[in-house]
């Protein structure tokens, strides 16, 4: 039953699409949302960049299960924040 699963979220992995970036491709801030989050984040995000400062957004389709190489993909060179 583990290995049939396996190859289920493999398959699964190959046709989730990759990341798309909105915002320059090296900045200050990458602002990673999911779910219903999307508005609220990409108004916070166009307000900062019409501000001056190089904020870039990612929405992720899907948490679980995930490109390896999205990590690798964002294009965040900056500090990291994330809420507890």
């Amino acid at each position: 039953m583990i290995r049939v699963r396996a190859r289920k979220i493999a398959g699964i992995i190959r046709e989730i699409p990759p990341l798309e970036v909105f915002g320059p491709p090296e900045g200050e801030l990458l602002v990673v949302g999911w779910g219903s989050t999307y508005g609220s984040i990409t108004q916070a995000v166009r307000e900062l960049q019409a501000a001056g400062h190089a904020v870039a957004q990612v929405q992720p389709p899907a948490l679980n299960p995930s490109r390896p190489t999205w990590a690798a993909s964002s294009g965040a060179t900056g500090t990291s924040w994330c809420p507890r």
